[in-house]
């Protein structure tokens, strides 16, 4: 299931900008903030999320402190 497209006004100038290819009417699945969060740090687990203070976490780590916070 997809959110219906909206209207788009092709005539815009950045459409201009948009390189060959990139579509100017996306499809977006239906799912929770959370399900996609999940879906990602799972598919990304051991890329890095963030650097701190040279320090660095990755999705694995980020997603098990989201989860206690849950």
């Amino acid at each position: 299931m997809t959110v219906p497209k909206w209207y788009v006004n092709d005539k815009k100038p950045w459409f201009k900008k948009y390189q060959a290819g990139v579509p100017k009417h996306p499809e977006f699945p239906v799912i929770s903030l959370g399900d996609w969060f999940d879906q990602k740090t799972d598919e990304f687990a051991k890329n890095k999320a963030m650097y701190f203070s040279k320090t660095s976490m990755n999705y694995r780590v980020l997603r098990k402190y989201t989860d206690s916070l849950a």
